[in-house]
């Protein structure tokens, strides 16, 4: 019987040094991801003559992301950026409001030529989400509903 206490003691320590090394290898939680945009939403530029801008948004907020396989509104909103801001051809006209292969690759074009506020280029990922939209041209429209397709608003 004391040769098994040895033994068993031994096991517990290569438990506990298992259990040790597992804690230093498991990876910090991901960050939190902002929210899948589901509209479409109009707001106003802050201009003196009334020029809105159609953004797409996640229960008002514009802290959210669009990815390929999104459909809806908020895939208009950008649909209608990258066609009118950055001549993005490929892009469905009339917009579809679907993100496919087309969007994914108009707004990568699109990334590639953004930079954010310290003038650092942006992610070229493919994902629309809040640095994307903070970087992006938006095409405004007046009040009359006239469309400037050659003005476009840096918000």
């Amino acid at each position: 019987m004391k040769s098994r206490r040895p033994l068993k003691s031994a096991a517990g320590m290569g438990a506990l040094v298992l259990t040790t090394a597992m804690a230093v290898v498991i990876p910090a939680p991901a960050a939190h991801a902002a929210p899948a945009c589901n509209t479409g939403q109009w707001r106003s530029t802050g201009m003196s003559d009334w020029r809105w801008v159609y953004y797409p948004t996640y229960n008002g907020s514009l802290n959210c992301e669009l990815r390929q396989g999104a459909r809806g509104s908020a895939v208009v909103a950008l649909q209608d950026a990258l066609r009118r801001c950055y001549d993005q051809q490929q892009v469905a006209w009339p917009f579809d409001g679907i993100f496919g292969i087309n969007t994914l690759s108009a707004l990568k074009n699109a990334q590639t030529w953004e930079r954010d506020v310290f003038g650092e280029p942006i992610a070229v990922d493919g994902v629309y989400g809040p640095k994307t939209n903070a970087a992006m041209l938006w095409p405004y429209h007046s009040g009359q509903g006239v469309i400037y397709t050659y003005k476009c608003f840096d918000p």
